[in-house]
């Protein structure tokens, strides 16, 4: 993951706390890794609605 804080001081700090796998395993449950992962299936859903044609439509070539 390439996330990048607004603040450089909380990229330094954050990040590397943040990708630890015991981190992970306390801040991040199983019901909240299966709603994401609804959450992204259904956006990604809708953005193919729509996202082909708009793409056609602003290159032509």
């Amino acid at each position: 993951m390439n996330t990048k804080f607004i603040n450089p001081l909380l990229d330094l700090v954050l990040k590397p706390i943040a990708n630890l796998k015991l981190t992970r395993k306390f801040l991040i449950s199983d019901q909240l890794a299966k709603n994401l992962m609804l959450h992204c299936y259904e956006e990604m859903h809708h953005l193919s609605g729509f996202l082909p044609s708009l793409y056609k439509d602003k290159n032509p070539y």
